[in-house]
């Protein structure tokens, strides 16, 4: 079980710096939080009627970045 942080960047905002982290299995299963975080925070955005081009979650471990997940709106 690995440590995963998760930092969050809507639009051109600066970037959100997670340092609790959170516990996943692996990298895959940090891969599905990353990914339902982005449809969650889509549609608490699009709720609100506020206006984003893109939202990325950054994921990184002990070591460094791993992955980046973006949902972006065209």
């Amino acid at each position: 079980m690995g440590l995963y942080y998760f930092g969050i960047q809507i639009g051109n905002a600066p970037r959100s710096v997670d340092e609790e982290g959170e516990r996943s299995a692996d990298l895959d299963a940090a891969r599905v939080e990353a990914g339902l975080a982005l449809c969650n925070l889509g549609r608490d955005l699009m709720r609100t009627g506020r206006t984003v081009s893109e939202i990325t979650i950054w994921v990184r471990d002990e070591l460094g970045e791993v992955m980046h997940a973006k949902l972006e709106f065209r």
